[in-house]
């Protein structure tokens, strides 16, 4: 014994029309340092900020180093798949080109949230580390 027909299908006729289906944007980590780099200044030679006390050591400063951290933070991150550090001391965003960033608020710095950014197949901008100070 058959089931009865549900009538989903009565009516329809001819070719059934395909809907444009909105168009997704993803965004690599290439976009994301276009975008951080038109709001925090990068050198000619590839850094943020201003030379910290190592080489390797960038420093970014504002009156609210915290808020400007994760600022700089959300603008990177976004599109990459974030986790949480094996320590639990921060959180980690990885981009499918392999390049990565690491976001830790507390550091051996007092005070002074930073970033680490490890790049790869990018050209204009390095691979650095930032920490975000108080200014004055």
């Amino acid at each position: 014994m058959s089931k009865p027909s549900s009538n989903l299908f009565f009516g329809t006729q001819g070719e059934r029309k395909i809907s444009k289906q909105t168009k997704l944007k993803f965004y690599g980590i290439k976009h994301n340092l276009k975008k951080l780099s038109n709001t925090y200044p990068v050198t000619r030679v590839g850094y943020f900020g201003k030379s910290g006390k190592s080489s390797k050591v960038r420093v970014i400063e504002s009156k609210d180093q915290f808020k400007t951290a994760k600022n700089f933070w959300n603008i990177l991150s976004h599109g990459g798949k974030i986790t949480d550090l094996p320590n639990k001391h921060g959180i980690k965003v990885d981009f499918n080109d392999g390049s990565y960033g690491t976001y830790r608020v507390t550091t051996s710095t007092k005070g002074s949230p930073a970033i680490d950014i490890q790049l790869v197949e990018v050209d204009k901008i390095k691979s650095q580390k930032i920490h975000f100070i108080k200014k004055g």
